[in-house]
């Protein structure tokens, strides 16, 4: 089903203000004298409803826009003009809007969904249509975790595969295949680097030697990026989520003060000693949770274990 806008007759001055009362209404190519929202092509597409979640309805400008062009919402300040998406179900339509700026900031965002890893690159604009016909676009962004918070299905189910591929564009959404990890050889140092993909501020790390062709030791490193506002957390201890203590090691800090906004990004880099035999119990992923001032939690995804097993195979 293909949606066409048909626009409300307002001023040019109305238009210019930014005071629209209403949103745009989606009509469809049937004239079959069905209910309005029958005739919009609401109920003539097999796709589920969904709805805003409650913190995304509180910030309805944060994901949902009347317009897809230009940095600006002229309805950002037009509570009443947002209420049907808020207080309705809607569907995606298949119309989706890059801007030049999304085009430069877009990156892939690897996430796993029932422990299969998949790669999304979006960061565009669609066109989404309310129950009672009227047009909204929401912004799908770079991260896939940040696009799907916001919205959830109408009739209560988790979300799907399915579900991942309407919300988040189908041909944004693809299957990722582990790359494996680099291995580098040092002869002047006798030594041997591998180095898993460094993917959500994380990844492996291990060393070895090339006079044996072995690993140093039984363990790997998770190098991590852990970030913080304002206040450092100086980091001193990691634990893995069946209460053992792993050694953590600091490595470096950084602080980016150049969001006037935001205040200041602290980021504390730590290694964590992590045994080979625990990754090979952890197929799907774990947590670890670091400390010291300030905690947080990290995830540990399934692809980036299975990365660091199969390099590190035949160094055991």
């Amino acid at each position: 089903m293909k949606w066409k806008l048909a626009l409300p007759t307002l001023s040019l001055s109305l238009l210019i203000a930014g005071c629209q009362a209403t949103a745009p209404t989606a009509t469809s190519d049937s004239s079959s004298g069905k209910t309005a929202k029958a005739e919009c092509g609401f109920y003539q597409t097999d796709q589920p409803e969904y709805e805003l979640t409650q913190l995304a309805k509180q910030y309805v400008t944060n994901s949902v826009r009347s317009t897809p062009n230009g940095s600006y919402d002229p309805q950002f300040r037009n509570k009443n003009y947002f209420k049907p998406v808020i207080e309705n179900t809607f569907k995606f339509s298949l119309d989706t809007q890059k801007q030049n700026l999304y085009n430069e900031l877009q990156k892939d965002d690897i996430f796993e969904l029932d422990n299969q890893p998949y790669v999304y690159s979006g960061y565009e604009m669609v066109k989404i249509v309310t129950s009672t016909c009227q047009v909204f676009w929401y912004e799908r962004g770079n991260f896939a975790s940040i696009t799907l918070e916001n919205v959830k299905r109408a009739d209560g189910r988790e979300l799907s595969l399915n579900d991942y591929k309407f919300i988040l564009g189908e041909k944004n959404l693809k299957p990722f295949h582990i790359p494996p990890a680099k291995i580098e050889h040092d002869k002047f140092k006798n030594t041997i680097k591998i180095t898993g993909l460094y993917d959500n501020s994380m990844m492996f790390r291990a060393w070895g030697s090339t006079k044996t062709g072995k690993l140093n030791d039984s363990n790997v490193q998770l190098y991590a990026d852990v970030k913080f506002l304002e206040n450092w957390a100086h980091l001193e201890h990691a634990y893995d989520e069946d209460a053992n203590q792993r050694d953590l090691v600091k490595i470096d800090k950084d602080a980016n003060c150049s969001n006037k906004y935001l205040g200041c990004q602290l980021t504390e880099t730590v290694g964590i000693e992590i045994p080979i035999s625990y990754l090979k119990t952890k197929p799907n992923g774990f947590e670890l949770k670091v400390s010291g001032k300030q905690e947080r939690i990290l995830k540990i995804a399934s692809y980036q274990i299975k990365q660091i097993l199969d390099a590190v195979k035949s160094l055991e």
